[in-house]
């Protein structure tokens, strides 16, 4: 493994922390998105949840950890080793496609962690224990069952990763290597995070239904064509909640990668 592709070791610890301040994010986001809660404020399902205990906020923490701690330390690590070995490619495109094939691999192996997930943090399913929650969905739907709703998944988060590498290093790209700061970086990262969460949007909405409610939703074509038929007030669902999350994610994670990268750079070049 390069080098430079180590950093995305320390990039996956500091992941743990953002997820333990963000998950509540989430939480309402997959509560706001479910069928029952489609007529209901965000402020009026915020105030139902809490009354349970502030500790509700933070249910699906688990098998969110256990997606995002590795998902970024195999994601930075393999973006990292695309763009190092395939240097002499250069532009817009080729970003694009790093982010996107890096997120489709990464995506496709965890994607048993993001069921898992959603059904945690939905009031449709009350599991007590992630043990449990597998044996349910393998009993009920088989092995596959771990994996659906992985073409809608992919579709939010490959594209997601591809358009937010793609324009965030576009923008840094017209600015000089030695006037970039961590500043900069942040704001680059925070309108590509939000571009991003809305062109990928519809897949998140189509992603949620189809774990929710695997009976009722049972194809991706199927579901697709009942979302959108629900019109844009549905398909941008818990859209603020996410494109808040997801944003402030990739950005400090995209900065603080950079900046480390950066360091390690000078401090080589020092001996």
């Amino acid at each position: 493994m390069h080098r430079s592709s180590l950093m995305s070791f320390p990039i996956s610890q500091k992941s743990r922390k953002r997820t333990i301040l963000l998950q509540p994010f989430d939480r309402i986001k997959t509560l706001s998105q479910q069928v029952e809660n489609r007529n209901a404020s965000v402020n009026s399902i915020f105030k139902a949840t809490v009354r349970n205990g502030s500790l509700e906020l933070w249910r699906g923490f688990t098998p969110t950890a256990l997606r995002i701690v590795p998902g970024v330390a195999l994601y930075f690590g393999m973006v990292q080793s695309g763009t190092t070995y395939l240097s002499w490619k250069k532009g817009e495109a080729f970003n694009f496609f790093v982010g996107f094939g890096s997120r489709t691999f990464v995506t496709t192996l965890l994607q048993p962690t993001t069921v898992l997930k959603t059904r945690f943090e939905s009031s449709v399913w009350r599991n007590t224990s992630i043990t449990a929650a597998t044996r349910e969905i393998v009993r009920t739907q088989g092995i596959r069952g771990l994996w659906r709703g992985l073409v809608p998944t992919i579709l939010r988060d490959a594209p997601f990763s591809g358009l937010y590498l793609m324009t965030y290093k576009y923008q840094l790209s017209f600015i000089d290597d030695t006037s970039v700061t961590p500043v900069i970086r942040l704001l680059c990262g925070f309108s590509s995070g939000i571009f991003a969460c809305l062109v990928t949007q519809p897949f998140d909405m189509i992603k949620t239904m189809v774990q929710l409610y695997p009976t009722k939703y049972t194809t991706f074509r199927e579901s697709s064509l009942m979302v959108i038929k629900s019109g844009t007030r549905v398909v941008f669902r818990g859209f603020l909640l996410r494109a808040s999350r997801r944003t402030l994610a990739s950005a400090f994670s995209w900065c603080f990668f950079d900046e480390l990268i950066l360091f390690d750079r000078r401090r080589q070049s020092h001996t």
